[in-house]
């Protein structure tokens, strides 16, 4: 069992490290930039990234149901993001103009399709494997390792080239590489542990974590119908709760937009500080969400919607400031405390809310709903935006606000 959770740990740990070094926030903005990519394919990276690792995840959960062994959907979930990553890199360094970002795009959005599989068969592999009450110390954990090897990284890439006027192939390409190899690593990771839900375990290891026989019964009801009233509620005003707060992820943007230089010029800092919230932050809302996973959401809610509305008084009020980059880089700082608090909280929640089968099809139902909620705004701001930055902002904090009220409306998890 410890060798086990060692393992989910380290995997975890790269997992994050390649999630950090390849942000749509950061990394994949600047890459489409030194491609020479249309600038309006920015606006499409944070909603296609996030919505196509939610979307199907319905349909997966149903093919799931048949197939307990959830460790070979994760592995060749897995596989198709190495390749799809590694498409990306190739189309970034190789090609110039609209084919390089159209290339870009098509191969991030099919990597948002396996992180969905990966998603929602790594929930089932930790609800398996870790026992509840240890699970958000052991993402926070991760999440805070990570977060200083990808400090490294960023610190690395100020040392290669100081300048900091331009983003050049000897700053994206070590960034990639190491991506890249985090990936490799958490697969190779994750190879030997091996998890089955259903009445027989895949070996003897998992003999202790068999799942409830009454469950067992129910595993052919699919979907919404498989949920009693008291569930459905939950399922309701978890993804109402959640739909809203996905802001937490969608301002992020406008953060970097905000900064008069150009967030090209400060992406090292950029990257940094993202890492640096992770660092201060992710094991303290790891410990809190193990206890209550929506008081974690709700003050994470709570941080990033001051850190927004900051943004929005000095856009208004102070507009000179917008050219002082510690001042951007410090609410970009603040902003992915409070992001860590709603993803840290929500990801606890789906786990320990349900078990089993039922847990796969709450995933993968809320899943597919935010998702579709998140395609849909996404697409509304990238035409607010072209307008007006101001306007998208006090829609995107309205929201988020809503979302952290909305916390008082769901049922406790634990």
């Amino acid at each position: 069992m410890r060798y086990t959770s060692r393992r989910i740990g380290l995997s975890l740990i790269a997992n994050k490290v390649s999630d950090l070094l390849l942000s749509p926030k950061t990394t994949l903005p600047a890459l489409l930039a030194f491609a020479g990519a249309p600038a309006f394919l920015v606006s499409l990276l944070v909603p296609i990234r996030e919505s196509g690792a939610l979307l199907p995840q319905i349909v997966f959960a149903k093919i799931l149901t048949h197939y307990p062994k959830r460790h070979i959907a994760w592995q060749i979930g897995m596989l198709m993001q190495m390749f799809c990553s590694l498409s990306i890199f190739l189309a970034g360094f190789s090609l110039q103009g609209v084919m390089a970002g159209g290339v870009m795009v098509i191969s991030l959005a099919c990597w948002s399709l396996s992180r969905s599989l990966c998603s929602l068969t790594y929930k089932d592999i930790q609800g398996v494997h870790i026992n509840k009450g240890k699970r958000g110390k052991l993402i926070g954990s991760a999440l805070t390792i990570s977060s200083l090897i990808t400090m490294m990284v960023a610190v690395s890439a100020l040392y290669i080239d100081n300048s900091g006027s331009q983003i050049g192939s000897d700053k994206l390409l070590p960034i990639c590489l190491i991506a890249m190899l985090a990936q490799v690593f958490c697969f190779v990771m994750m190879w030997p542990v091996k998890t089955c839900l259903g009445e027989k375990t895949c070996n003897e290891e998992n003999n202790t974590h068999q799942i409830n026989k009454d469950e067992e019964k129910h595993k052919h009801k699919q979907a919404y119908g498989a949920f009693s009233s008291s569930e459905k509620t939950i399922l309701k005003r978890f993804v109402a709760m959640r739909s809203l707060l996905s802001h937490s992820a969608l301002v992020a943007p406008l953060f970097t937009l905000a900064y008069s230089g150009g967030a090209i010029s400060i992406l090292s800092f950029l990257i940094i500080s993202q890492a640096m919230a992770g660092v201060v932050s992710s094991y303290i809302w790891g410990a809190l969400s193990d206890k209550r996973a929506l008081l974690s959401m709700r003050l994470g809610a709570f941080v990033a919607a001051v850190a927004s509305a900051i943004l929005l008084i000095i856009s208004l009020k102070f507009e000179h400031q917008l050219h002082n980059a510690w001042l951007i880089i410090g609410l970009f700082f603040i902003l992915g405390i409070g992001h860590n608090g709603v993803r840290t909280g929500r990801k606890i929640y789906s786990i320990d809310i349900l078990t089993g089968h039922k847990r796969t099809t709450f995933v993968a139902l809320t899943n597919t709903i935010v998702g579709v909620f998140m395609l849909s705004i996404g697409v509304f701001y990238s035409f607010l935006l072209h307008y007006s930055v101001i306007a998208t902002l006090i829609c995107m904090l309205v929201g988020l606000s809503f979302g952290g009220l909305l916390t008082f409306t769901v049922k406790n998890e634990k």
